[in-house]
């Protein structure tokens, strides 16, 4: 009988096997990875989203602050004379950050990482952790940027910029001046306010956004330029606007006095109104202040004076003091009894009878 042994043939895949193989499977993670790196940007960006809505309430809160320290409406042209140009005053960004900027307790993320109780490190922005360093950045490790709007009468308003990618173009330095002082009254310069409202109405972060109008054509050129998806760095950039309204405080002061007599040793004369004041026991060095006096008998109205005197209102969030004579001896308001003490929020009428 005769036996048929069964030999099986072992062979392994010929170098253009492995050349196929390799090739497809490198096309199908390729494809596969495409739309795993849209999701996880999509996700970014809604972070991204959100992240700045917390911002922006946490920067409306501080503007009910009575330490100008935390207060990040602390501004020129609203704060004391004599703290102008001061620490107290907030540091915004108003021109590209340095790349090894110190951390400033000053500065907008400084003031919002203090009102979180955090500690501030003493060393640079892009080294240090924690709450100062992340409010700071964005996921892509990228600047955000907050910027003051130019001196308004009736608002004020604030914009936080946030740059969702990794290399792109800086923003154009600031013109001129936020803000001057001319005859007593506050305004700011025309270059500056061109600057920002180009910043502040542009449509960032929208599908088609292209750079802001009136900006050279170069930073044009550049905030234009599409990534691998068609997209401008002016849509990968993110926004929060934020408006801070003035209010006004009208007082009537209803009360009389003796004609002839001397209004300053009658109670009823001695009505002070005070406001940005850099503690609010410091009237002497008060931002705004106001006397309203009282009418002479038989005058037939009441004084009324809207406070501030000029035609022009006060942040929203500010402590507002009114405070009458207590002493009829004397005219001086350290003397005066404090009455009104209130964080405007609307538009406020006091009547003193």
């Amino acid at each position: 009988m005769k036996t048929m042994g069964l030999f099986l043939t072992r062979k392994g895949f010929t170098l253009v096997e492995v050349i196929a193989i390799c090739t497809l499977i490198g096309i199908l993670a390729g494809v596969m990875a495409l739309p795993m790196i849209g999701i996880i940007e999509r996700a970014r960006f809604r972070a991204e989203q959100q992240n700045l809505s917390m911002l922006a309430n946490e920067v409306k809160l501080s503007f009910r602050q009575d330490d100008f320290g935390l207060n990040l409406s602390a501004l020129e042209g609203d704060m004391p004379a004599d703290y102008v140009g001061r620490p107290a005053v907030t540091k915004f960004d108003d021109e590209p950050p340095a790349a090894n900027e110190m951390v400033n307790e000053n500065a907008w993320y400084g003031r919002l990482t203090k009102l979180r109780g955090q500690p501030l490190l003493n060393q640079r922005l892009s080294a240090s952790a924690g709450d100062v360093y992340n409010i700071a950045h964005n996921a892509y490790k990228q600047r955000r940027v907050m910027l003051v709007g130019p001196y308004e009468k009736d608002q004020q308003r604030y914009i936080i910029l946030s740059f969702m990618f990794l290399d792109g173009p800086s923003l154009p330095t600031a013109p001129g001046n936020r803000v001057i002082l001319s005859g007593g009254v506050y305004s700011s310069e025309t270059n500056y306010e061109n600057w920002f409202n180009a910043i502040y109405s542009n449509t960032w972060g929208e599908a088609g956004c292209q750079a802001p109008t009136g900006w050279a054509s170069g930073m044009q050129t550049a905030w234009n330029a599409t990534d691998g998806r068609n997209r401008t760095f002016a849509e990968r950039t993110f926004v929060e606007r934020i408006v801070q309204p003035r209010y006004k405080v009208t007082v009537n002061n209803n009360t009389t006095i003796p004609a002839g007599a001397d209004p300053l040793i009658f109670f009823a004369d001695r009505i002070y109104i005070y406001s940005n004041m850099p503690t609010w026991t410091d009237y002497a060095n008060a931002g705004l202040w106001q006397h309203v006096a009282a009418r002479a008998m038989g005058a037939g109205v009441e004084t009324v004076q809207v406070f501030p005197g000029r035609n022009e209102g006060i942040l929203e969030g500010r402590r507002v003091v009114i405070r009458r004579q207590a002493n009829a001896i004397t005219a001086d308001a350290d003397a005066a009894v404090t009455v009104v003490s209130v964080l405007l929020n609307e538009n406020t009428t006091y009547t003193a009878q």
